[in-house]
């Protein structure tokens, strides 16, 4: 045992650790799991852009673009202008 440190002290120690598990973390952890669902949708995660509207859809609350065209260019030349989008 560490000298000068009592078992009382070390249980309150632990209890305080507990709760602030139970309290903080773990409700966290939870909510991640049950908003496992995907969301699309004709109005939903739709961005303008300068050359047309992307859709994409809403995953555990983050909206994912997928697709989008990179520019092209030929070796050591500029970028072309990206074809507009539907």
């Amino acid at each position: 045992m560490l000298a000068g440190v009592s078992i009382k002290f070390i249980m309150r120690i632990i209890y305080f650790l507990f709760n602030i598990c139970m309290t903080h973390l773990i409700p966290l952890v939870a909510d991640a799991q049950h908003n496992l669902s995907i969301v699309a949708g004709e109005n939903i995660a739709v961005a303008e852009t300068a050359y047309g509207k992307v859709r994409g859809y809403v995953h555990k609350g983050v909206h994912r673009f997928k697709g989008i065209p990179y520019g092209s260019a030929a070796r050591f030349m500029l970028a072309e202008k990206p074809t507009p989008l539907d």
